[in-house]
């Protein structure tokens, strides 16, 4: 059995900002995809909360993307939302974080778009 085997149900339903997919082959298809070109990750898990079988995690993720920031650090928080069934398996996973500040922020002309448009925001 291998890790996603053992963490999720076979017929996770998983979202973020990017996708909705549905199955465990097709999370582990997109998790290949999203990691291909990672260079190093690190979750720090700040606050995590309990109701049943529904767990909230608040962490900060630091990732070095090939094609990201010029291969240094890229810092973004977010927030998991998990529930577990009877088998102690996943079976809904929902990651909510923004996406400016893990990719668009990072793309040249882009990047410069979107922090005027934040800072216009801010100032408004």
């Amino acid at each position: 059995m291998n890790l996603l085997e053992s963490f999720y149900d076979p017929e996770i339903v998983f979202e973020d900002p990017i996708v909705h997919v549905e199955g465990l082959p097709d999370l582990r298809a997109y998790y290949v995809s999203m990691y291909e070109s990672v260079v190093d990750i690190r979750f720090d898990i700040s606050n995590h909360y309990v109701d049943g079988d529904r767990h909230v995690v608040s962490w900060t993720m630091t990732v070095v993307h090939e094609r990201f920031n010029q291969g240094e650090d890229v810092v973004v928080d977010g927030v998991s939302v998990i529930h577990f069934n009877a088998s102690d398996l996943v079976v809904y996973h929902r990651d909510y974080f923004d996406m400016g500040a893990l990719v668009y922020e990072h793309v040249p002309v882009l990047g410069y778009v979107v922090g005027r448009v934040k800072e216009r925001i801010r100032n408004k």
